[in-house]
């Protein structure tokens, strides 16, 4: 049964905003296939309207803006549930990507009975614990435990965040579905064909500048490389930027470390790199590793909860290497580096991995997950 096929079901998505991150990326992918579906009946509501992943949505799909102006969200809390309160009177089911916007969409459930599906993009316990601290922190936790049992379906993208969201919050298994984050497979593929401006060796990071993705790990690991000729390419913008542009300074690193900030298009990028390395001390599901398998890449992650490990089989398709160990990644850099057969290996075997996240085959599963609850 394809979705809306009894009847129209109307949906309304809400997500933080648009910016330059994996789960935004995900989340207009979904959107975007979904819309083919319903047509008229999906519209996207933005705590904050803006973001690089604008331009990507569908002109046609109508874009709500929440208003929300700043980085403390907590003082438009109460115009935002005003303003969702009156809108989900027009949708069947509400469904919202990342904490924040969930937290809210299960905050007006208390005044407004819908159909509430979430999208957890993140290591929860993480966030949470390097987000707020003490008293806050405590209230937090307690009501976003009370709050999550309200949902109709929680979905996550990989096996690790369900068992924490069942251990930690004591959500019901059954009330939690895993379903991978997709990929266009064959656009990626296209867009690595792409010419770049250099052809300096050189290693890859692709990711937000955020000290969960411990991006001072690599440079240390990167200092440390024998053949000083390879560049370390990084990829992505943060609240990190002037902290590691500093570091890099520091370690003398200035002529060999390359920052481009966004890219619209990694993947000619990745398809050109000897490897792409995500030294994250946790995750949920990394894009990234998919991404750069796609495009031929190696990859050496840490193995962070969570995600790496249900993609990568160490050596055989990437390689993982504990999270936070300089001499593990310098080890795996040299070995990568040096090693043309293992580069090899990894990516022919990476070709098979990647076939099970295509993206038709995702939507699919997200569809079936509409529908079992509405």
């Amino acid at each position: 049964m394809q979705l809306g096929e009894k009847r129209k079901i109307k949906i309304l998505f809400i997500i933080n905003s648009l910016e330059g991150g994996g789960a935004e990326k995900v989340f207009v992918n979904i959107v975007n296939r979904l819309y083919d579906e319903l047509t008229d009946n999906l519209d996207v509501a933005l705590l904050k309207k803006q973001g690089v992943y604008l331009a990507n949505l569908k002109e046609r799909i109508k874009i709500i803006d929440l208003g929300v102006k700043s980085e403390k969200i907590g003082k438009y809390l109460p115009s935002i549930i005003r303003q969702l309160y009156r809108l989900e009177k027009n949708y069947d089911c509400i469904f919202s990507f990342m904490w924040e916007s969930n937290f809210i969409n299960l905050l007006v459930s208390v005044f407004s009975k819908k159909i509430r599906i979430i999208s957890e993009r993140i290591n929860l316990e993480e966030y949470l614990n390097s987000t707020f601290t003490g008293l806050k922190k405590m209230i937090i936790f307690s009501a976003t435990k009370f709050l999550y049992k309200k949902a109709n379906l929680i979905v996550t993208p990989s096996t690790g965040l369900k068992t924490q969201l069942n251990n930690v919050l004591r959500i019901n298994e059954k009330n939690i579905k895993v379903i991978p984050n997709p990929f266009d497979l064959k656009n990626i593929k296209y867009f690595s064909t792409e010419d770049i401006e250099f052809f300096q060796p050189f290693i890859l990071f692709v990711g937000r500048l955020h000290k969960q993705k411990n991006i001072p790990l690599l440079l240390k690991a990167f200092k440390n490389l024998k053949n000083k000729d390879i560049k370390l390419i990084i990829i992505g913008e943060g609240e990190e930027k002037s902290t590691l542009r500093s570091m890099i300074k520091a370690l003398d690193l200035s002529d060999r470390v390359n920052m481009m900030g966004f890219q619209k298009n990694p993947y000619k990028y990745m398809s050109k790199a000897l490897c792409l390395v995500l030294p994250s001390n946790y995750e949920a599901f990394p894009n990234v590793i998919i991404e750069a398998m796609v495009c031929g890449c190696p990859v050496i992650s840490t193995d962070c909860p969570f995600g790496p490990s249900e993609i990568i089989q160490n050596e055989k398709n990437g390689i993982l290497i504990p999270v936070n160990d300089a001499s593990g990644l310098s080890s795996a850099l040299e070995k990568i580096v040096s090693d043309e057969k293992l580069r090899t290996k990894l990516i022919e075997n990476a070709y098979e991995t990647v076939k099970n996240y295509d993206i038709e085959k995702i939507v699919q599963e997200y569809k079936k997950a509409i529908l079992e609850v509405n």
